[in-house]
């Protein structure tokens, strides 16, 4: 009997987590590279480095979505094709998403800086 009610109530919780994520179905993973990073170096080229938490990111409906919220605030930057930067924001501790421009379309190279570390893919908007 009690692993049942165990079962149930373990069915029940995954339906509720699932029920209240912010992703939606038609959302794509972005694959993310890490890298260390020091904006103070003067040396705009980061190292590769092996993540201490995986960060998974989520693009769909001109939103990103995160699927842990962050600890500290997040610098967000879209480069084009050529590295300019065509939008930069600052994502607050404890987000999930961020609504992107409407104006974007296309290939985007997505950095994500928090702290010392840089995570960096492509988005398709």
């Amino acid at each position: 009997m009690k692993k049942i009610v165990v079962s149930v109530i373990a069915i029940l919780c995954c339906m509720l987590s699932h029920a209240q994520s912010p992703i939606p179905d038609n959302a794509v993973r972005i694959p993310l590279r890490v890298y260390a990073y020091d904006p103070t170096s003067g040396n705009d080229i980061p190292r590769p480095k092996a993540p201490t938490q995986p960060l998974v990111v989520w693009s769909g409906n001109g939103s990103l979505f995160f699927q842990q919220p962050f600890n500290e605030a997040v610098s967000i930057e879209l480069c084009d094709a050529d590295g300019i930067v065509v939008f930069s924001t600052c994502v607050p501790a404890g987000s999930t998403t961020l609504s992107l421009p409407t104006s974007l379309s296309g290939d985007y190279t997505l950095l994500l800086y928090i702290g010392n570390i840089c995570y960096c893919g492509i988005i398709h908007l």
